[in-house]
Formats: C-alpha cells, structure tokens, sequence
C-alpha cells in the first residue's frame, strides 16, 4: 500500500481509500491512471505516455485525456490552479508531485530475536519451496495461456481514427467505392447537423448541402456508376425519409442532387432502419402511435408500397433495433422483454421463419450480421468497450477491437469483406442544479450521473451513476459535499427511474420494470445493497414501467405501457392495489407542497385532473385544471403549484414549467441530450449531456 497526502492506494485489492480508512468510488480507468502517476512521481509524464502504457492496445482521444485527469483531480479534491497531487506541465504533459512513502497496516514487530528467525528457518523454507513450486507453475500457465492469447491477438483487428474534428461525428457510411467516408457532423449539443464526406486517402473534407434536415444517413449506394444517398429527417413533427443523387467532381468532391421524398413516417416513431441496395427494400422498426411496442416494417422502393412484416406479437420493448443481412435473406432483430434482456432473433425473408439466438442479460441497441450473413458483431457490455464476434448462437465469441471510450450506435461493414465502420462518444452525462437564473454544475465525470432523486425535508440527494462500472446508486450530503455509495449491484440491473417520499423515509426504484419500495435509512447505515430480492417488489410488469411518483408517504402512482397505451396503477407500500376513480388514467403526480392533493392526466385527451384519493374508491373527490398537456410529453412532474413536464421541438429538448392555476407557462429551458430531472420547490436538478464529442474509427485486419 501507498500513502500520499489524503489518501491510501492498495495496489492489490486496486481501491483508493482516504486515510480514514473510507474507499473512494472512482471508475476502474481512473485506478489504472493514478497507479500509474505513484509509480511514477516527480516525473514528467507526457500524454502519449499515457497512450502508450495506461491505453496501450486501446484507441483514446486527447480529449478523453483531458477528462479523465479531470476526474482524478475531482477524486482527490485537487485543485489545478494550486495542485497539492497531479501538476499540469504547460503543453508538456503532467507530473505527480505529491510524496509518496509505504503504508503498512500493523507495525512490525522489531523484537524478533535471532533465535526466533533460526527456530523458523526450516519451516519458513519448506513454505518457501511450496510457493515457489506454485510461482513456477503459475509462470508456465501464464507463458503457456500467453502465447495462445498472443496467437489470438494477432487476429484482433486495430483501428484508426477517420475523424478528429472538434464536436461529435456520427452516423458514418463508406461509400461503395471504399475510398469516401460520409458522415454526420455537429460542434455543440445544439448545432444543426451537417452531412460531410472525407476522402480517406487524401484526407480532404467537403460539406454536402442538403434541403432538408437530416437525422440520420441510411444508405450510401452505387449501381451502374451512379451513386445515391438514402436518409433520414426526423424532428418535431416531421419523420421523413429522402433519396437523392450524389454527384462527384475532382475538384469539389460529392454534391447532392435530385432528391426525391420516400415516404413520411410521421404517424409513427421510428426505433431504427435499414436498407438493402439489392431487394431495393427499406426495413424499419417503429412504435405505432407513438408507443410501445415496436413492430417491424418494409417500405418496398420498386412498388412504392408499405407492409407490416409478418411477425410473432411484441412482447415488452418489442423490436427496437434491426439489421438486415448482406445477401438479402434476413433480418437480425433485437428484441427486449419487460425484464430488459434482449434476445437477437433472426428473421427470414424467404420462409418467414424466425429464430432465436443469443439470449443476453442486459439491454442490447446494437448488432449486425457478420459479411458472411452467418456470423454476428455486437458490442460487449458498457464497462469493457469491445466489439465482439461470435456464431448467432453466442458461441466461438471473440473479441474484435478493444476501445477506451464509450461505443455509440451505427455499427457498419465496409464492403471490402471483413472491416467495420464504428464511432465513439464518451458518457458525459452532467448532473445540474437550476435555481432561477442560474445554474451550477454537480459533476462532470465523462460518466453517466442520472436520475437525480431530491430529499424533502433536506439538500440532500440520490443519483445513479455508472462511475464504478455497473449501474449503481449513491447518496450525496450536500452539507458536506460527500458522496456515498449505497448499493454494490454484480447484476447488470436496469435502472430507470427513482423517487422518494415526501417524508424521505422511502425511496422507490423502477428496476427491470419491478418497482421496488426501499427503507432509506437501511440503505444509508448498511453496508452497500448488493442484490435485490423479487417479494421486496410493490409492483411486478410484464410490460414497460415509464413513470412512477409518490401520491402520499404509502401510495404510489406506476405507469406502465400496454397494447401501446400508458396505463396507471396505484399500490401501497405492501403492493396492495387502489382502485382509481373512474375514467382512464395514464399518469399519477403528486404536489409535496401540499399534501393530501394529487393529481391524474388522462389517456388520450391528456387532461389534468385534481384529486383527493382515499383508500375507498367511492371517495375520490376529482375535478379538472384549466391544462392539457401536449400530445408528446413526458417526464412531467409537480411541485408548488407549478406543471413540469419535457418535450421535443425538432432536433432540441425543453424542459417546460406552467403554473396549474393560470395555465400560464413561465419558463422554457434548452436542455442537451436530456436524460432525467427531480424538483422540490422550485430547485430543479436535471441530468444532461455536458457537452457531446467522439469521432469514427475503421477496423483494419
């Protein structure tokens, strides 16, 4: 163990600790860089340093660079401008300044006689000779399992950055020619979107300007030599999808011209699509009236006509994301349960036959045939960044490229056979307290900090982070600035919404569509909850759970989607049901400024109703407010009076507040990427995306 300033670093057990001996929850990146700078102090250590060694065999940006020395100097509440542990050397690189000496857990006992180490001399050998017979055996296995792993690291392919520009890139298509790389571009969270085509040889850029918005690029392709461009615009109000011809000249490179509208696919929300340049076929997957579940759809180009795929009823999630295979044949469908496990399915084309194939235990938003239409590529989970190959089945698995940063969507072959197109943008997910006008930053950790559950009776807060790989859950005193991890799942639980009572006695987690009612004050004084028992659920669901509120300290408002509509149910805290007033309701809220009221939006019209609940049905008092809420809201809340609630408007995001009583809406704030929010009298913390970057990389075999 070594001891610096504050803190304790244990080398084997690979944890940080403070020298109260309390652990410090940092991302297992950011253990491998400080062991790095203790085994190195009072040097200079350069950045390609770090690329070498910390990310040796791994693709990293200098951007990423900069964030995770960011978030090291977060960890150890260091501050750059005066820093007591890691010096930042002006376009040099960084030097650990801090003195480092030996830590030892008990003192040794200097009183051991001469005698006493004779007395132990043959026994202390014996032992000796026993490890030393399992050193050597431990060596040869290693050298043994390293050549073998050797031999198969020669198969994994590496990869080269085709992009470096400021801002993120996205949505890449190489051109059937293997020479232009066409991609999606955007500086800021809230740029338009800019289609540019690089040429990978000469490494020269042109923008293509383009009518219309585009969202996403769905196929670039060249039959007798003329070269097209399929896309798609999706924003608010508009889903549509275009194709148009690509010219190319020498001295400007690829223009767009001719563009003609596909289709509109307004009247439903499009999951994922995909094309295939043979059949002239578009395969999509879409939520019919804006709700789950997902169902496949064919758009055939040649008779200009829409069909829904015959297809086994969706269950869950349905069918989100799709790929079809490069001979035509088939489709690889992901499809996900209320338990959010994907299964990948294959789906026939020619007998309409499907069948199943790896079952996996975590959400999946990204697979793609393999060039042999046999084989499948998909992403390992989001601690370990790797793209993965194996037989559909899941068998014969390996690794094909191994990344630092987080893997985004649009994974893509190239057509030379066997590389792969695949694009990085690290989780940036910022957690942000508005108060008013202003608005101050809580993280900025290039992980994902979300689902913010605020205290009532107190600053003091909830959120969940990926930081220490899985998703996990941590409490923040706000008084003294501390965080403490409250859970230490080894399951990969989805996570996706927490709430807590009004008296904070009671937090509810939305888990794998169960809802779970958890005492606070056990989780805060126990040691870190590693797994969550089913009878401890108020609430099980075979279908979607999208929102959940506390309506008093022992009710609690579920809504949960299906046959594609938001249904609400109400339990108590031992999973009893409460029956509603009549009516159809798809959303329970609750003021905890003035308890005792609640509230109900109902299906379809989308009106806002207030209401005294009681446990007997037949004492429900109701009565309409003057709001209806937007047709694509979600995410709404209450609090002092005031209606939140979250929409879309084009490519952008908005928070809204609206004052019950006056219908009169009061603010409207941007938000980047929005991914979850919490209020409590008027202090909103929302969790955003701070900022958006990642480039695209090629695999080369």
């Amino acid at each position: 163990m070594l001891k610096f300033g504050d803190f304790i670093f244990d080398s084997q057990q690979q944890r940080l600790l403070t020298t109260q001996n309390t652990q410090v929850e940092i991302e297992p990146k950011l253990i491998a860089l400080l062991e790095f700078f203790l085994t190195h102090p009072e040097q200079l250590i350069s950045r390609q340093t770090l690329l070498e060694t910390v990310w040796a065999n791994t693709l990293v940006t200098d951007n990423a660079i900069n964030k995770l020395v960011g978030n090291l100097r977060k960890a150890l509440n260091d501050d750059p401008k005066q820093p007591k542990y890691i010096q930042t050397v002006p376009k040099r690189g960084y030097r650990f300044i801090c003195t480092i000496s030996e830590y030892k857990t008990s003192p040794v006992n200097e009183e051991s006689t001469v005698n006493d180490r004779q007395g132990n001399e043959a026994a202390n050998f014996n032992l000796y000779r026993q490890r030393l017979v399992i050193f050597l055996g431990l060596f040869l296995l290693t050298a043994v399992w390293f050549v073998f792993e050797q031999s198969d690291n020669d198969k994994l392919a590496y990869s080269m950055a085709l992009t470096r520009e400021q801002g993120i890139e996205f949505s890449p298509r190489m051109h059937p020619d293997q020479n232009h790389l066409f991609y999606l571009r955007t500086r800021n969270v809230s740029d338009d979107v800019e289609l540019w085509v690089k040429n990978i040889n000469t490494a020269s850029v042109n923008r293509a300007s383009l009518p219309h918005p585009i969202s996403e690029i769905i196929a670039v392709t060249e039959q007798d030599t003329r070269s097209d461009l399929i896309y798609l615009d999706k924003g608010k109000g508009r889903c549509d999808v275009y194709k148009a011809r690509l010219n190319y000249q020498q001295s400007k490179g690829f223009s767009v011209a001719d563009e003609t509208m596909l289709f509109n696919c307004q009247d439903k929300r499009v999951k994922d699509i995909a094309y295939h340049v043979q059949k002239n076929v578009i395969y999509y997957t879409a939520q019919p009236e804006n709700f789950w579940p997902n169902h496949i759809y064919a758009y055939d180009l040649n008779k200009n006509e829409h069909a829904l795929l015959n297809q086994p009823a969706p269950k869950g999630w349905g069918y989100h994301h799709l790929d079809v295979s490069p001979d035509g044949e088939k489709l690889l469908v992901m499809s996900t349960g209320s338990d959010h496990k994907t299964q990948l399915l294959s789906f026939n084309l020619i007998n309409h036959q499907v069948t199943a194939g790896k079952q996996f235990d975590r959400p999946v938003y990204e697979a793609i045939w393999a060039h042999d239409s046999e084989q499948i590529f998909y992403y390992s989970s989001s601690s370990m960044q790797k793209i993965m190959q194996s037989d559909f089945d899941g068998d014969n698995s390996r690794v094909v490229v191994n990344v630092s940063e987080r893997l985004s969507k649009r994974l893509n072959r190239i057509a030379d056979g066997h590389s792969l197109l695949f694009s990085t943008e690290p989780d940036d997910y910022n957690l942000r307290l508005l108060l008013d006008e202003e608005t101050r930053s809580l993280y900025n950790s290039a992980v994902f900090d979300s689902y913010p559950a605020l205290f009532h009776q107190s600053d003091d807060y909830l959120f969940a982070s990926n930081r220490s790989g899985e998703m996990q859950i941590y409490f923040v005193d706000s008084h003294r600035a501390q965080s403490k991890i409250l859970t230490q799942f080894t399951s990969s639980y989805a996570l996706s919404n927490m709430a807590i009572s009004p008296d904070d006695k009671q937090v509810l987690l939305v888990i794998d569509n169960d809802v779970f009612a958890l005492p606070l004050h056990k989780l805060k004084s126990q040691q870190p909850l590693d797994v969550l028992s089913d009878e401890k659920a108020i609430f099980t669901s075979d279908v979607p759970v999208i929102a959940v509120d506390w309506l008093s300290n022992n009710m609690v408002a579920i809504t949960a989607v299906k046959h594609a509509k938001p249904n609400l149910h109400i339990r108590n805290l031992v999973g009893e049901r409460i029956d509603l007033p009549q009516g159809e309701w798809a959303y329970g809220l609750s003021d905890n400024t003035q308890m005792g009221n609640a509230y109900l939006i109902e299906q379809g019209s989308h009106r806002l109703y207030q209401v005294r609940l009681n446990t007997a049905s037949d004492g429900h008092q109701i009565e309409p407010t003057p709001l209806t809420l937007p047709n694509e809201f979600y995410w709404a809340k209450i609090d002092n009076q005031h209606l939140y609630y979250m929409n879309a408007e084009g490519e952008s995001e908005y928070l809204h507040k609206v004052s019950i009583n006056t219908e009169k809406s009061l603010t409207k704030m941007k938000v980047n990427a929005f991914s979850s929010y919490d209020v409590k009298q008027g202090r909103v913390m929302i969790s955003d995306k701070a900022n958006r970057s990642g480039d695209i990389h090629r695999t080369y075999h």
